[in-house]
């Protein structure tokens, strides 16, 4: 076989299957992102870890605080204090940034199984003035994809 006829018969092919996709109905879903997002229990859990870290650390720097005022003549109390402050609002960020990405390394795995599962074509992320500006209720799957990933989520 010479490389001619190698080349045609992927263009043939390639036509022919591009043709045979073409003529398939494209079914298409949106949902909203935020609400997904915010109501996506792991989102839920990761904030409240959050927000007891954080509270710890501000137990921390307030007993800190409180020994700084107490007695002004302790330089190295109050050099903690700021090195501590400094530290924990770095931490705060990169914790924050972690938590994210895990939310959303999970949110892309189960949204693609939702996808599959609906025998979506497409599934669009909607948010106010993003990329979708309409889509027919019909097509909202938002609330049917918060419960299966929250039970996908529930599972693991």
């Amino acid at each position: 076989m010479n490389w001619k006829t190698v080349i045609s018969f992927a263009v043939i092919t390639t036509a022919f299957a591009l043709y045979l996709y073409s003529n398939r109905p494209v079914k298409t879903g949106v949902v909203d992102i935020k609400t997904v997002f915010e109501q996506f229990n792991l989102t839920r859990e990761l904030k409240e870890e959050i927000k007891n870290i954080k509270m710890a650390r501000q137990m921390r720097l307030d007993s800190l605080a409180g020994a700084v005022s107490g007695n002004r003549a302790e330089q190295g109390k109050m050099e903690e204090f700021k090195r501590l402050r400094a530290q924990f609002e770095v931490q705060d960020a990169q914790l924050t940034e972690d938590y994210d990405k895990r939310i959303h390394d999970k949110l892309d795995i189960y949204l693609k199984d939702f996808a599959r599962e609906k025998n979506l074509n497409i599934l669009h992320g909607t948010e106010k003035l993003g990329a979708v500006l309409y889509a027919d209720t019909a097509l909202d799957y938002t609330t049917e994809a918060i419960r299966f990933i929250n039970s996908k989520h529930a599972s693991k």
